[in-house]
């Protein structure tokens, strides 16, 4: 039985989020409506620089710009 998605990105959340621009990464939809993890940079800039999968262990990987997150 394949892994859950929420086990895939618990398990590269802590890896993701060390890169550099990386401000988040969840659980949500792609293109097609399949189940994805979803890295959230802070900007262009950043995403042009840095290279992020495409799959995660066999779960498709959508990358958005959310810019800057800061806790209120």
């Amino acid at each position: 039985m394949p892994e859950s998605i929420k086990n895939v990105k618990t398990k590269h959340e802590p890896r993701l989020m060390s890169t550099p621009g990386v401000v988040s990464v969840g659980i949500g939809q792609d293109n097609k409506g399949q189940s994805a993890i979803i890295i959230g940079v802070e900007n262009q800039d950043k995403l042009d620089k840095m290279t992020l999968p495409e799959e995660l262990d066999g779960y498709p990987v959508k990358v958005q710009i959310v810019g800057t997150i800061r806790a209120q």
